[in-house]
């Protein structure tokens, strides 16, 4: 649904502080798999990721290690 305006006020059906581009309304940039190796226990393979405003995000399958990695270089 398209936000309406009135005058110079645009409304919305979210709360006062919420755009609608949060990580929880919106959901990731990008989604898809990637091949990495974990520090943690050494698993190596392809895993799914998803990235959203700039930084991408796996979980080792093996110990659960959650990453962050941040950059221009991510895939």
């Amino acid at each position: 649904k398209t936000p309406t305006t009135i005058g110079s006020t645009l409304m919305s059906n979210y709360p006062p502080g919420v755009t609608g581009n949060e990580f929880e309304i919106a959901g990731p940039d990008w989604e898809g798999p990637i091949d990495r190796d974990c520090e943690d226990c050494r698993w190596i393979g392809e895993i799914d990721a998803w990235g959203y405003q700039g930084t991408l995000h796996w979980t080792c399958p093996e110990c659960n290690t959650e990453y962050e990695e941040y950059g221009e270089d991510n895939e």
